[in-house]
């Protein structure tokens, strides 16, 4: 076989990629950044590098420019399936979904079983309401990776919207057993037990999601949320507070903040927040609207007591 001899420029060019590698894994995505365009200088033509950058530039949230260098990894190697499958995240994280899927695709036609492309595009399926071919993917993609804990939670995401909640929330167990750390799958194992009604167990996965992520806005909202539910509205104010705190673009922490000052008798209050509310997110408008009227009518009757099931409908699902 014959073997073409590195250039010292591309063995330069391989040890900054190897330095860079090594600060990733560390977390020093900033040096990392920097090794991988010294390497690039030695060699423009290092996909390696590119793929490197790419990555440590996600993990910094700079999705553009990480889609960037994917794109030149796949122009210098059109058969790097990682890098395919890597640029959809990015492009998913982008709100790209159908790009994001062409992707997953090409990847999948380069190594059928790479289970980070089957995961991925089980989850852009998911969000585009193709829940079954969600599943198909999520459940391929444990097949060939056991412990891939991304894949239970996405899994789980799917079978909750299936409304399947046991099938979730065995998902969302076996997924922190994998990752104790993973606080959205806490968050999200919450929001099943939610909707069972379930409100002391929601109330603790929430918790914890927030001791895992303390500026999970969502977090924060739909614990609140279960507070209100079970009649102690005053237990709420105080995290649909720190979530307007984290996010005050967060329409729905307005609109929950102000269902539980109506809750209290605080009319002006809760005037000021759907105000808020309506203005970053006027499709909202018709939903508490109508909540306030029910709960008006419910007054005039004398029927209402301000328990869980009235306080619930305010709650963010």
């Amino acid at each position: 076989m014959l073997s073409i001899a590195q250039t010292p420029r591309e063995i330069s060019a391989a040890s900054y990629v190897e330095r860079a590698n090594g600060f990733v894994t560390n977390g020093d995505l900033k040096r990392a950044i920097t090794d991988f365009g010294i390497a690039l200088q030695f060699d423009p033509r290092s996909a390696m590098a590119y793929f490197g950058r790419g990555f440590a530039r996600y993990k910094r949230g700079e999705l553009q420019a990480a889609i960037s260098d994917y794109s030149a990894a796949i122009e210098l190697n059109p058969k790097f399936s990682h890098a395919y499958c890597n640029r959809a995240h990015a492009l998913s994280h982008s709100g790209k979904l159908d790009a994001a899927l062409l992707d997953y695709d090409c990847a999948l036609k380069l190594n059928a079983r790479l289970a980070d492309a089957l995961n991925g595009r089980g989850a852009v399926r998911g969000q585009k309401g193709d829940i079954q071919g969600a599943l198909r993917d999520l459940d391929s993609a444990i097949r060939i990776s056991p412990r891939f804990s991304q894949a239970f939670f996405n899994r789980g995401i799917a079978r909750h919207a299936q409304g399947d909640a046991s099938g979730a929330v065995a998902d969302f167990d076996r997924a922190i057993k994998l990752d104790g750390q993973m606080a959205e799958a806490y968050r999200a194992r919450g929001d099943v037990r939610f909707d069972q009604r379930q409100f002391d167990r929601a109330i603790s996965d929430y918790s914890k999601a927030i001791e895992l992520n303390p500026n999970d806005a969502k977090a924060y909202v739909n614990r609140g949320s279960s507070q209100v539910a079970r009649g102690l509205v005053r237990k709420g104010l105080p995290d649909f507070d720190r979530a307007i705190e984290l996010d005050p673009g967060y329409a729905l922490a307005f609109a929950n903040r102000g269902w539980a000052r109506r809750l209290l008798g605080d009319e002006l209050g809760a005037e000021k927040d759907f105000e808020q509310c309506f203005k970053l997110d006027e499709s909202l408008r018709v939903k508490f609207e109508g909540l306030t009227k029910n709960l008006r009518r419910q007054v005039r009757q004398k029927r209402y007591s301000g328990t869980a099931s009235d306080a619930e409908a305010g709650a963010e699902k």
